[in-house]
C-alpha cells in the first residue's frame, strides 16, 4: 500500500450506496387501492403507446404520479412486474401477483433506491419518504399495510490519501470458515491495479479505485463534491480507494431470528455490525514485502501462514484496516448470526439418510439385506473397538454440537433464548456414568471441552455432583433441575 505524500488518510464518505427493497400488501383493503394504482398506471402505458407511434416511448415517457411528481413509465416489465415506473431517485417495480403473497414469492411492490439520492438525502429519510407514499396510496384502518423486505444493501467506505498495489493481493485474510471457498479475484485495467474482490452473489467484498471510476463517469461529479465538503482537495489530487460490501437477502436473513414487518429498518438499526462483519471476514495485513514474496513463492503451508499472519496482526496492526472498519467513529461486534451454529433439521436428517441408502445399495449391488448388515456392521465396530452403542454414539455427537454452539455463541457475545451450555451440561450427566473409563476419544475430547468451558479440570468435572455443578452454574434452584432421561432435547 502507498500512502500519499502530505496527506493524512481519512474517511471523506460512508454510507448505503444501494439499496433494494420489496413489500407485500397484508390487507384487502390495501389491495383494492393498489388495484386501482395498476388500473391507472395501464392507463398511462396505453396513452403512451397511442401518442408515441414514432418509437419514442421505448425510452419512456413522462407522466405525473398523482401527487408524488414526474415519473417516467417505462415500455416494457420484467417478469411479473408489469409496470416500471422512475425517476432521477428511485425506480417502481409493480406486480400484478394476488393478495396472499409471502417473503418467498414476487411482491407487489419493489423499490431500487439511486446512490446519489440515498447519499444526499440519507438511507433513512430515502426509505421513510417511499413508505409515506405506500402509505398515501394504499391508507388502511387494517395494519399492517404491507410487510417490507431488504432485498439487497451496499454499504461503502470511501479513503482517500492511499492506493493499494498489485503486491497487496498477498497480504490480504480471508475467515470464511463457515463457507468454505471463498472466491478472490484481483482487477486490472492496462496493467493497472483497480481493485480486488471477494465473494459473489450473496455476499461480495470490494475495493476498487473510486477515483478511476469518477474520472470515466460526469454523471457522478456529486460524489466529488461531497468528498470536497468533507476535506478532500478540490483539485482532485489525491487517491481514493472506495471499499464496499454487498448483501443479498439469502445472506441477510441469517442476521435476523424471526420474521418481521420491516425488516428494512431492522437492519439500518443493524449497519455497524453489518460492517464490522465484512472487516472480519476479510482482513488486510501488514505484512512485509519479504513475507508477501514468500506467500507469492508458496514458501508458508496454510499454518504456518497463518500463525505468521496472526503474529503481524498483534504486532503490527493495520492502521487503514482499523481506519476503514470503523462506522460513523463506531466500532461494534459482528451481528448474531443464526446461521452459523448448528441446528437439527429432519430436512437435513432425511436428506442425509436417502444418501445413505444409495451407498448401501450400490455396496451391496440392490441387496435390501445389505442395509441391515451395514448397520449391524457399525453397531459391532463401536461395540468391539470403544464399547459404545449406535444411541451413545449419537449423543456424544450431539454433546459436541452443544459445545460448539455455546462456544461460538459465548465468543460473540450473542444473547439467545437457547442456552447450549446448560444443555451441554444435562447432556453430559446422562452420558458420564455409562461412557467414563471407556476407550473412545470424541468423548474424552468432548469432556475435556465441556469441562474448559466451565473453568473446570476433567478429573472435577467426572467427580463432582452434576446437579450441584448445575445448580451452581446457572443459578437455579436444586429441586428445579430435570432428570436427563425425561428431557426432550431439541437442537434450536
Amino acid at each position: 500500500m502507498i500512502y500519499t505524500k502530505e496527506f493524512e488518510p481519512k474517511i471523506i464518505h460512508q454510507g448505503v450506496d444501494t439499496l433494494l427493497t420489496s413489500h407485500v400488501i397484508m390487507n384487502s383493503d390495501s389491495y383494492m387501492k393498489y388495484l386501482k394504482v395498476l388500473r391507472f398506471l395501464d392507463s398511462v402505458k396505453d396513452e403512451a403507446k397511442e401518442k408515441n407511434r414514432t418509437f419514442e416511448f421505448e425510452s419512456g415517457i413522462s407522466f405525473e404520479f398523482y401527487s408524488f411528481g414526474k415519473f417516467k413509465m417505462m415500455p416494457v416489465g420484467k417478469g411479473r412486474f408489469k409496470y416500471i415506473i422512475m425517476n432521477d431517485d428511485i425506480t417502481i417495480d409493480f406486480s400484478t401477483l394476488k393478495l396472499g403473497a409471502n417473503e418467498y414469492t414476487t411482491p407487489q411492490l419493489r423499490v431500487e433506491y439511486r446512490s446519489k439520492y440515498l447519499s444526499l438525502l440519507g438511507h433513512e429519510k430515502a426509505y421513510a419518504t417511499v413508505l409515506s407514499m405506500f402509505d398515501t396510496l394504499l391508507s388502511s384502518d387494517t395494519v399492517p399495510l404491507f410487510k417490507s423486505m431488504l432485498m439487497r444493501i451496499d454499504l461503502c467506505t470511501d479513503i482517500a490519501g492511499i492506493s493499494y498495489v498489485p503486491m497487496d493481493k498477498y497480504r490480504f485474510q480471508t475467515n470464511f470458515k463457515s463457507n468454505g471457498h471463498i472466491e478472490f479475484r484481483e482487477h486490472m485495467r492496462f496493467n493497472r491495479l483497480t481493485g480486488f474482490s471477494f465473494g459473489k452473489g450473496d455476499y461480495m467484498m470490494r475495493i476498487y479505485d473510486k477515483r478511476l471510476e469518477l474520472n470515466n463517469n460526469a454523471s457522478k461529479l456529486w460524489l466529488t463534491r461531497l468528498w470536497v465538503a468533507n476535506g478532500y482537495p478540490d483539485n482532485n489530487s489525491v487517491p481514493v480507494w472506495r471499499h464496499e460490501t454487498q448483501m443479498r437477502r439469502p445472506y441477510l436473513k441469517r442476521f435476523r431470528k424471526d420474521s418481521l414487518d420491516d425488516e428494512v429498518t431492522y437492519f439500518f438499526n443493524m449497519l455497524p455490525n453489518l460492517w464490522t462483519f465484512s472487516f472480519n471476514k476479510v482482513e488486510y495485513v501488514e505484512v512485509s514485502d519479504d513475507h508477501a514474496i514468500k506467500i507469492l513463492n508458496g514458501s508458508y503451508n496454510p499454518e504456518s501462514l497463518r500463525k505468521m499472519m496472526q503474529r503481524t496482526k498483534k504486532s503490527n496492526p493495520s492502521m487503514i484496516w482499523g481506519l476503514a472498519s470503523s462506522w460513523h467513529g463506531l466500532k461494534v461486534p459482528s451481528p448474531h448470526d443464526y446461521g452459523h451454529y448448528q441446528s437439527g433439521s429432519y430436512a437435513v436428517a432425511k436428506r442425509m439418510f436417502k444418501s445413505f441408502i444409495s451407498t448401501a445399495y450400490k455396496a451391496g449391488r440392490g441387496n435390501p439385506n445389505e442395509v441391515l448388515e451395514i448397520m449391524d456392521m457399525v453397531q459391532n465396530d463401536l461395540s468391539r473397538i470403544h464399547g459404545v452403542s449406535l444411541h451413545d454414539y449419537g449423543s456424544v455427537k450431539l454433546l459436541s454440537t452443544f459445545i460448539d454452539n455455546s462456544q461460538y455463541i459465548s465468543d460473540n457475545g450473542f444473547t439467545i433464548d437457547t442456552d447450549y451450555r446448560n444443555l451441554a451440561v444435562k447432556m453430559y450427566n446422562g452420558l458420564r456414568y455409562r461412557l467414563s473409563g471407556l476407550d473412545y476419544p470424541e468423548y474424552d475430547r468432548a469432556e475435556s471441552r465441556l469441562a474448559s468451558s466451565l473453568n473446570m479440570t476433567v478429573e472435577e468435572i467426572r467427580s463432582v455432583d452434576l446437579n450441584e455443578l448445575f445448580a451452581s452454574a446457572f443459578e437455579i434452584d436444586r429441586d428445579e433441575i430435570q432428570p436427563i432421561y425425561e428431557m426432550e432435547y431439541i437442537c434450536d
